[in-house]
């Protein structure tokens, strides 16, 4: 998305957004990937800017814990990635760690957790902030930014409510709510994404009819209804939950500072990031070699051949469901 949009002349992008705002007074551009662009947005604010002078531009923003946001990532797209897939496996293999004892989300979520000590590093929601801010800054005058976290069980609200009155475009009363679509990313039986990393992993095995990220997405929807393992089963490797406990709550702690300001700055409710942190002991995981050391730990407390029988259980699986795959090619 990022280079197509790039690609586009600006007259071109001009003629859109005259033909958009012609019988409109507000326009709402919404799409998750923005959240990863802000030069994309700030194209879209200049040109919005220079069509029409008096434009008021306001960017909203929702964020979530960084944990969640990179289980979400593997969940939605990673776990058929195969570059992403193999760039976890050649990290553990140049960092001394027998990729084969772990499985592909938990790979996936230690790397994530080893690389939240980096000062770059993705998901740092005060620095993309910062860095909109730096984009738009020529624009300050008439861009308004707002941002908070989504809501969830524990830190709950109405995000369509929040939105309109973020937006400023009347009140959420003045809104039926029953005539809108409904829209969500989809949502794949975990142990279904797992099967299908696994075969990819695997190079044994013809993983070419399995769907790549952002493809066939109906197809593997309709393949995790039909997967029977029940999703219990997922995390019965020895030490499984701890590593993804130590996981999240390094991850918390090494974005605590960062997070603390992008709460002060929007008024976000700090605790929705920090309770992350769970009851994880971060004095023994405080650093790179403390997290290495811990996943060597799990590491010599599992049997390869247990493993291996965990994961041909799964494999085994999905080939009960391929057929909705191989079809469909």
């Amino acid at each position: 998305m990022h280079q197509q949009f790039k690609a586009i002349p600006d007259h071109e992008l001009d003629i859109q957004f005259a033909e958009i705002c012609k019988d409109d007074v507000c326009l709402v551009l919404s799409n998750e990937i923005l959240g990863n662009y802000p030069d994309v947005v700030a194209k879209l604010v200049e040109r919005a800017s220079k069509l029409i002078p008096e434009l008021t531009v306001v960017i909203i923003g929702y964020t979530r814990s960084q944990y969640s946001y990179y289980l979400s990532e593997y969940k939605q797209w990673y776990f058929r990635a195969k570059g992403r897939l193999r760039a976890d496996i050649n990290f553990f293999q140049k960092n001394d760690l027998s990729y084969e004892i772990f499985l592909p989300h938990e790979r996936r979520m230690f790397v994530n957790s080893v690389m939240s000590f980096e000062e770059q590093r993705q998901g740092d929601w005060y620095e993309y902030y910062q860095s909109l801010e730096k984009a738009i800054l020529a624009f300050s005058g008439n861009v308004i930014i707002k941002s908070s976290h989504i809501p969830t069980v524990d830190f709950n609200y109405s995000l369509i409510s929040d939105f309109i009155r973020k937006v400023g475009v009347g009140d959420i009363e003045e809104v039926s709510l029953s005539g809108l679509p409904s829209r969500s990313n989809p949502s794949f039986n975990p142990l279904l994404c797992e099967s299908v990393a696994l075969h990819i992993c695997n190079d044994s095995l013809d993983s070419s009819f399995l769907p790549g990220p952002h493809e066939s997405n109906d197809l593997i929807q309709k393949a995790s209804d039909l997967f029977r393992l029940e999703q219990k089963l997922l995390g019965k490797l020895p030490g499984s939950a701890d590593l993804l406990e130590v996981a999240k709550a390094t991850i918390a702690q090494n974005f605590a500072e960062s997070n603390e300001k992008y709460c002060r700055k929007y008024g976000a409710n700090s605790l929705y990031f920090l309770q992350e942190q769970g009851q994880c002991d971060l004095s023994s995981i405080g650093s790179r070699k403390k997290l290495f050391d811990f996943a060597r730990k799990i590491h010599n407390c599992r049997n390869l051949d247990d493993v291996r029988k965990y994961e041909n259980k799964l494999i085994c699986e999905l080939d009960q469901v391929a057929y909705i795959f191989e079809t469909a090619s």
